[in-house]
């Protein structure tokens, strides 16, 4: 009886803490991951959480073996494991809201990128990040879209689409300025028509 009450009083402290974890960042929207994805629906929105999966950078070893000893350039590519993410949007037109840190609010809202994932075998490609023969003139080719970045309040950004979105996969990656640089997660999601 006594290890009943005690997690009866556990499981009551820790419900205010969870919603106060929550931010109400406009009426009726409430969030509670870093990266949530909002889509408009009749009965109100509907809130997703986008979770981070780890990404895997492939350095493709023998064919960068085989371009040095013609001085070809050297390329790797950044991928995310599985054809498909777990998160699942239904609808072609939502926006984003992310969480961003308050003690340098302008570098991580200029790193926030929104990316067209291309499916190949069993990964999806993030990035194609390319060099000369020696390792210079680095380039980082990526599909993205075009965003909008909006402040909302409390260290949140509001990101919004010019034009809806078409079936596929998709990731919110921060990526720094630095070509040679690249973030160690990405927030995937797969939309798909109703």
């Amino acid at each position: 009886m006594r290890h009943l009450s005690f997690l009866l009083a556990l499981f009551a402290f820790s419900v205010p803490l969870q919603l106060a974890a929550q931010s109400e960042v406009e009426p009726g929207v409430r969030l509670a991951s870093q990266v949530s994805a909002v889509e408009p629906a009749a009965d109100g929105p509907q809130v997703t959480a986008i979770h981070a999966t780890a990404i895997a950078s492939n350095t493709h070893t023998g064919s960068n073996m085989a371009r040095g000893l013609v001085y070809s350039g050297q390329h790797n590519t950044i991928e995310i494991p599985g054809l498909t993410s777990a998160t699942v949007l239904s609808g072609l037109n939502p926006f984003f809201y992310i969480r961003i840190d308050v003690e340098d609010p302008n570098d991580q809202r200029g790193q926030v990128t929104l990316l067209r994932l291309k499916p190949q075998k069993e990964t999806r490609l993030a990035l194609n990040m390319t060099a000369n023969s020696f390792g210079g003139g680095r380039k980082r080719k990526m599909d993205e879209v075009t965003i909008t970045k909006g402040e909302v309040k409390d260290g949140w950004l509001k990101v919004t689409l010019p034009a809806p979105l078409t079936p596929g996969e998709y990731g919110i990656m921060f990526l720094p300025k630095d070509t040679n640089m690249f973030t160690d997660r990405v927030y995937d999601f797969s939309v798909v028509a109703k």
